[in-house]
């Protein structure tokens, strides 16, 4: 699987550019609505801007043509690794509120890496290991335990789940959920008591391997804060690949 391509196509798709626009080393600002084929979600229906990072610059698309001339005017030189900067963000966050609209959210994701990558599963051998394909996932629904690992998006829905269970009770689950045909995305979470042995990594890198056996690109997002989070994703065979902005209305 080549991870960057599939990754460059949808992202390509998401923001109605190319390829070539996205490689290249000047910010792009697109007037455009959503393509077929684009990433769709609840929070991605109602965000009125999509901004990505990728190779220090910033790929921006909205159907408002005054969001994308702000952006443009304001913008146009701005070196994108340095968006993340809460000055920085400040500054487009009230920006962005004279069109109606502030930040909602703002998170890094990551690929995996082109070569198949084994974490310690000995970590996982006291533990029953249980699979999950789209209708039984919707057993948990409710379930606050499992609330970062499954998403319940009529939009982009779980598609396929792993559990582990130490005498009968489920300390720790893996899901991905889809936004496209091609690309699924990673939530995780692990009882607390059983935080801090790898056992996110250990399932977090089956259920990624999974995901690639049936040529569908995983990635994983979380917050810029959390680095433990963040820790999993590189041990589990992810690399950091972009940077990603929504938008939300200022009255909600």
């Amino acid at each position: 699987m080549n991870s960057k391509k599939m990754m460059y196509e949808q992202l390509a798709a998401d923001l109605c550019c190319t390829i070539v626009d996205l490689k290249n080393d000047k910010n792009i600002f697109i007037c455009d609505k959503k393509l077929e084929g684009a990433r769709t979600c609840k929070w991605d229906a109602i965000s009125k801007l999509k901004l990505i990072c990728i190779n220090n610059k910033i790929v921006a698309r909205s159907e408002d043509s005054k969001v994308i001339d702000w952006l443009k005017e304001n913008y146009t030189d701005f070196k994108g690794e340095w968006l993340s900067e809460y000055y920085s963000l400040r500054k487009l966050d009230e920006g962005l509120k004279q069109f109606g609209i502030c930040i909602g959210d703002f998170h890094p994701f990551f690929i995996p890496e082109e070569k198949k990558f084994e974490p310690n599963y000995n970590v996982l051998k006291s533990f029953e290991l249980k699979w999950y394909n789209e209708q039984e996932i919707l057993q948990f629904k409710g379930d606050q335990r499992f609330k970062e690992a499954l998403v319940f998006d009529e939009i982009a829905p779980d598609m396929i789940a792993i559990t582990a269970e130490d005498n009968g009770q489920i300390i720790a689950m893996v899901a991905a959920n889809t936004e496209s045909k091609t690309i699924w995305q990673i939530g995780i979470n692990v009882m607390p008591d059983y935080k801090g042995h790898g056992i996110g990594t250990a399932m977090v890198t089956l259920l990624k391997n999974k995901i690639m056996e049936m040529n569908i690109l995983p990635y994983y997002g979380t917050a810029m804060s959390h680095t433990n989070s963040q820790l999993v994703a590189i041990k589990s065979g992810f690399l950091p690949a972009w940077a990603e902005l929504g938008t939300m209305s200022i009255d909600e």
